[in-house]
């Protein structure tokens, strides 16, 4: 093994004890390669030694994908570069972060869409990890659907391209090469019946992505594995052209109904964002001071924040949700940069104030990124609010309406003793929702270490499926184990980190 240092200082395995998740787990080293031929050894002694590996770049991940009691494998100081840009498609190393990406291919007039909150922070191996969307998902879609091609270590150390799957370079390639569409077309019928049928979907590994993309599979199946099969130190993407126009207008609602229908209005004109402030979220803003919103009363059930591409729709749209069915009973459309800031900044608003209270409630993020089908978004959120209320619950929803995505973040104590009783009753009561409403545990956050004890209720019949998977790609289990295939729920036993 070349030199590679090693890290195990307090400091370093403190700080590296946890993300963005409500979760604390001290690895026992490390490391960051500096090219992949160190991933590749690294890989190899912990296979060796019976340790994991789990790569990380930002770690902003919310349910603790980058967390691991092994080696934490950072590339964020080492995998920067650029390799090529060629019209459309742009190749290059994990740890670019999204907003300097889309300032690089702006200068061609180019965009990555999918747009994470945390763009200003995450890198683009993690949104591959995780198969991240956001706001404008409605539109463009999520990563998977902009990953072209992608250079992997796999848990052999071996290294595969997978615009060319055929040359395989060790056993392993060979066998996953001959192995994964047989396991994928003999059990179809099972995973499409068992699979979300959600706009969104970050649960599980992308089967139905590797059975509709069949000369994609061996790329496809990568994004969303959340670093359980390989780990990516290369990528080729597809850019879209930036738009040319775009504006914002604020409907105000009276009923959640309301909401929902408008939403199967707006999804006609191909519109690049819908997103939901709900009643919760206003009223906790609005408690804090910071809401800013002259029509706002005591009727607004909720808000929908509408982003729109084409000049010659706005009239339109305005025109069908406040004339002709009446479903908005009032709207502010941004007529100037400053006012498209402002109406976006009050969907940014929540975060912060939740992040920077002083009493002793926190914003806990168990059960924070569910999707159900936008149609039944009014039973879905009349469900959490009658959880709410039967657990004694204040909790504030909002997130994108268009796919159904739903954003949930408790205000809970975690000094109270029953604090873990409390989350695992409403992780269990909201899932259990989700399930019967046909949606998804995850819509674009993935599994990490919080859900993937709840992934077999998810797939049910087709959870052996992934575990088929995982075994073939990683035999050992050394590749970031216990995300996505957990044994039980986190909630249990892993210590949080308040």
């Amino acid at each position: 093994m070349s030199k590679i240092f090693f890290d195990s200082s307090k400091e370093t395995l403190t700080k590296y004890s946890t993300d963005e998740s409500i979760f604390k787990i001290e690895p026992q080293a490390v490391v960051f390669p500096e090219n992949i031929g160190q991933i590749s050894e690294i890989i190899k002694f912990a296979s060796e030694n019976n340790l994991s590996v789990t790569a990380v770049g930002s770690r902003t991940s919310v349910a603790g994908q980058a967390l691991g009691n092994g080696i934490i494998l950072d590339t964020s100081k080492h995998f920067k570069k650029i390799k090529s840009f060629e019209n459309d498609k742009i190749t290059l190393e994990p740890a670019i972060i999204l907003d300097d990406l889309n300032k690089f291919s702006a200068k061609k007039n180019y965009i990555f869409p999918p747009d994470p909150a945390s763009s200003k922070l995450c890198s683009i191996g993690g949104m591959i990890a995780n198969n991240a969307s956001g706001a404008r998902a409605i539109r463009y879609g999520m990563t998977k659907n902009y990953v072209e091609s992608l250079k992997v270590v796999l848990s052999d150390g071996s290294f595969w391209d997978t615009k060319f799957p055929q040359k395989t370079s060790s056993e392993l390639q060979e066998k996953i090469l001959e192995k994964l569409p047989g396991i994928l077309s003999e059990n179809e019928k099972l995973i499409r019946k068992n699979v979300p049928q959600t706009a969104k979907n970050s649960c599980g590994y992308d089967l139905i992505g590797c059975l509709e993309n069949p000369e994609k599979m061996f790329t496809r199946i990568f994004v969303g594995s959340e670093g359980t099969l390989g780990i990516v130190t290369e990528a080729t993407l597809k850019l879209v052209q930036k738009p040319k126009f775009d504006t914002v207008v604020l409907f105000y609602f009276d009923k959640l109904e309301k909401i929902a229908q408008s939403v199967s209005f707006l999804r006609e004109f191909n519109v690049s964002a819908i997103e939901l402030l709900d009643k919760t979220f206003l009223d906790f803003v609005n408690s804090q001071g910071k809401l800013n919103l002259e029509n706002f009363s005591g009727k607004t059930e909720g808000l929908l924040i509408v982003e729109v591409l084409e000049e010659n729709k706005v009239e339109k749209i305005v025109e069908v949700l406040t004339q002709k069915t009446k479903l908005a009973y009032f709207y502010e459309k941004a007529l100037s940069e400053e006012e498209k800031q402002r109406i976006w900044a009050l969907r940014k608003a929540a975060s912060p104030l939740l992040n920077e209270r002083t009493d002793s409630l926190k914003s806990v993020r168990v059960i924070e990124d569910t999707a159900v089908s936008p149609k039944i978004l009014p039973k879905y959120l009349s469900g959490l609010r009658k959880i709410f209320e039967d657990l004694k619950i204040t909790a504030v929803v909002f997130g994108h309406a268009g796919d159904g995505n739903v954003h949930i973040n408790p205000l809970l104590d975690p000094t109270k003793k029953d604090f873990r009783e409390i989350l695992q009753k409403l992780a269990n009561k909201v899932y259990t929702l989700v399930l019967e409403c046909s949606g998804t545990i995850s819509g674009e956050h993935g599994d990490g270490v919080l859900r993937a004890g709840f992934v077999q209720k998810q797939f049910g019949e087709a959870f052996p499926i992934l575990v088929e998977v995982k075994n073939l790609f990683d035999p050992k289990n050394i590749l970031n184990p216990e995300k996505i295939i957990g044994k039980q729920s986190a909630l249990e036993s892993v210590d949080f980190k308040f």
